[in-house]
């Protein structure tokens, strides 16, 4: 080989090698922009997504706003249901305290008995053929012995409530 040609094929080599070099150079910048446009298309996204995640934390802290007042309602209306309940105990108490000061009173009513309740009854209400009602005390019922307690076992009577 001679010496031009030795220099034509080194000339072709390095003519070669910088083409090679200007398209991996090509190739690395285009992918690079690639990237770099992907990249941007990614924060964009973001930037929308960041104006959306905005309106739900509004709209969170809405319903966290509603459920809070939801809560403080529904404390308030136990608080009522307990004090409601609480009064109704009381005047329950308070109406089988009298209940059992009318029985210590009645000489009918055995108060010392293991068994014994109050009396939530002093009248009977019977209704005659004739459709009208009429009240029988049990004090003028001379049919019914008032030292006993079971006067009144063949119709089914008790007139002591449990």
């Amino acid at each position: 080989m001679s010496t031009m040609e030795i220099i034509v094929l080194a000339a072709v080599v390095v003519l070669g090698l910088i083409v090679i070099a200007v398209i991996a150079r090509s190739v690395q910048k285009s992918r690079h922009e690639d990237a770099m446009a992907e990249a941007d298309q990614m924060r964009q996204r973001a930037d929308e997504r960041s104006v959306d995640l905005q309106e739900e934390d509004a709209r969170a802290r809405e319903a966290e706003a509603r459920a809070e007042q939801a809560r403080l309602q529904a404390e308030r209306a136990e608080r009522q249901a307990a004090e409601a309940r609480t009064g109704v105990v009381q005047e329950e108490a308070k109406k089988e305290d009298q209940l059992r000061a009318a029985d210590r009173l009645d000489p009918r009513v055995d108060h010392k008995s293991d068994d014994y309740t109050p009396r939530t009854d002093t009248t009977t209400t019977d209704t005659t053929t004739t459709g009208t009602t009429t009240t029988d005390t049990t004090a003028t019922d001379s049919s019914r012995d008032p030292d006993t307690i079971l006067d009144d076992t063949t119709s089914g009577e008790d007139h002591r409530r449990a």
